[in-house]
């Protein structure tokens, strides 16, 4: 028989999460297994936060709690919850976590996969980071205490793993933009070489000429460039800023925003 307090089941979520991301070159189909599986320890770890308030406050409907059938919060849903009756506020990077892993878990489960090793990298890790965070200041746990060695072992690793990952694709961008910068001083201004938060991967890695190159060099997504039908900006299609009312037209987030003001 296997029984897991959320807690418990949140933290075992993470080790398995962390031994199938260091196992991806004997196991590719490991991939989307690790990242659905550190979403679900996050997904967890709220729950638990709002378990400590009250049992029923992990069900979405409170007066459906305890029903077998019914369904519990989702991650936003607990997010918002626990600022609601646990006056907690998570910071920008952890709100903009949550949104990531989200996002990832959702293209996994519902569409189909595009992801590579990099990614699954970059997100246990995030996840990591998220949780040791959150244990600590919401809940008063040091994750460390609450873990075996070798699973501390492997988020170092993972750790480790990634900033060597972010190191060479840093280099790819420092080599990209000497390859393309004009060789006439005249043409230096009109030059724009952006680096944005890629739309596969969450990480700001995206190199965008426009016209000329658009690719992570993280997890090298290419994608589409599309332009805000009002200001005429390009940004990669499936970036967070782009705003798609029908199949043909997609404004910038700023423009977006503006109209809805209008």
């Amino acid at each position: 028989m296997l029984k897991f307090s959320l807690l418990e089941n949140a933290l075992d979520s993470l080790r398995l999460g962390l031994e199938f991301v260091l196992e991806l070159q004997k196991d590719k189909s490991k991939l989307k297994l690790s990242i659905l599986l550190v979403a679900q320890a996050v997904e967890l770890t709220l729950k638990e936060r709002l378990h400590r308030e009250h049992w029923s406050l992990v069900y979405r409907n409170i007066d459906a709690a305890g029903n077998e059938d019914a369904y519990t919060v989702s991650i936003d849903e607990a997010k918002k919850r626990l600022r609601a009756v646990a006056d907690i506020n998570l910071t920008d990077d952890q709100n903009e976590t949550l949104k990531e892993i989200s996002g990832i878990r959702n293209k996994i489960q519902h569409f189909q996969i595009d992801a590579s090793a990099e990614q699954a990298v970059v997100t246990v890790n995030l996840v990591s980071n998220f949780l040791i965070g959150f244990l600590h200041t919401h809940l008063g746990i040091d994750i460390q205490q609450h873990i075996s060695e070798e699973t501390y072992r492997k988020m170092l690793e993972v750790s480790e793993l990634e900033e060597g990952l972010l190191n060479v694709a840093d280099g790819r961008i420092k080599r990209i933009k000497k390859e393309h910068l004009p060789t006439h001083m005249s043409d230096i201004a009109a030059f724009d070489f952006q680096v944005l938060m890629c739309p596969m991967c969450y990480t700001e890695k995206y190199v965008f000429i426009p016209g000329a190159f658009s690719e992570c060099q993280l997890c090298n997504y290419k994608g589409e460039q599309v332009e805000c039908a009002r200001c005429g900006i390009a940004l990669p299609k499936g970036h967070d800023d782009l705003r798609f009312s029908g199949p043909d037209y997609a404004l910038c987030e700023n423009c977006w925003n503006w109209q809805e003001e209008q």
